[in-house]
């Protein structure tokens, strides 16, 4: 039952079918309140922390279900202050300043419990009242208009297109909660994490985006399997000579391999 919640995508014999809304009053009643959805952003401040803040989401039993990465206008910085009640020219300017990234979260009264986080990871990572790591919704009204703010297409990507590889975060990582300490190691090992979105695959689209594989691995079949699973997070990592460093930095393809014999790369951890 942790995937059924408003806005997921299960699959049922091979189908993926996306939950749009309760089917009686009684379903709603048990699954509404259980499987509570709110939203966080982290600001430019915070770009460096961004993996240290979703561990610590994963760590307090929160779900992600939807990630973006992306730059603010003028226009959505607006919008976005004014309906959380908090415009100024300095918020204005620290908004537009770098990247943020908006994240949807699934918990059992996911309101209340990420308010808790928030005033934490304010504690934690922030410096001024401005500058103060992550904002999260208040209520539902104002993150239904969070998210459709965030997530609309008028907030614009941050790829750069040069310079960088695509790296893929599996679903298998993301549900298990670890997708936040990956983007750490990343971060960590000095790489630049310029553009970043969750997106959920079916069965073509993951076909086609491992087609190089076909032929090659033996786990063609499974691997695409693999990658319609749940959600992966894909990033455009950059760096000088951004491929060779990646592919160093995960290591071998099998993880039994990497620890024995790159215990210090990605595969391996």
């Amino acid at each position: 039952t942790d995937k059924l919640f408003l806005g997921s995508i299960v699959t049922v014999y091979s189908r993926q079918l996306k939950l749009v809304y309760y089917g009686d009053a009684f379903t709603r009643t048990v699954f509404a309140k259980n499987k509570e959805s709110s939203f966080m952003l982290i600001k430019p401040d915070a770009y460096t922390k961004t993996g240290k803040i979703i561990d610590s989401l994963a760590r307090s039993g929160f779900m992600l279900t939807n990630l973006k990465m992306g730059r603010f206008t003028p226009a959505t910085t607006a919008r976005f202050l004014q309906q959380n009640n908090c415009a100024s020219a300095e918020a204005s300017e620290h908004m537009l300043s770098d990247v943020s990234t908006g994240i949807e979260v699934v918990a059992e009264n996911a309101s209340t419990t990420l308010q808790q986080c928030t005033e934490a990871l304010q504690k934690q990572f922030g410096s001024s009242a401005v500058k103060n790591a992550v904002h999260s919704s208040k209520d539902a009204q104002t993150k239904r208009a969070d998210m459709d703010c965030f997530f609309d297409s008028d907030i614009t990507t941050s790829a750069i297109f040069n310079n960088c590889t695509c790296v893929v975060i599996k679903p298998h990582v993301v549900a298990a909660g670890q997708s936040g300490q990956v983007i750490d190691a990343i971060l960590e090992e000095g790489f630049e994490i310029s553009a970043m979105q969750m997106f959920y695959m079916d069965k073509p689209t993951a076909a086609e985006f491992l087609e190089i594989y076909r032929g090659v691995l033996p786990e063609f079949v499974p691997y695409c399997e693999e990658m319609t699973n749940g959600p992966c997070i894909v990033m455009e990592v950059r760096q000088e000579n951004a491929v060779d460093a990646f592919r160093s930095l995960c290591g071998p393809l099998d993880p039994e391999i990497a620890k024995n014999l790159r215990p210090n790369t990605l595969r391996a951890r």
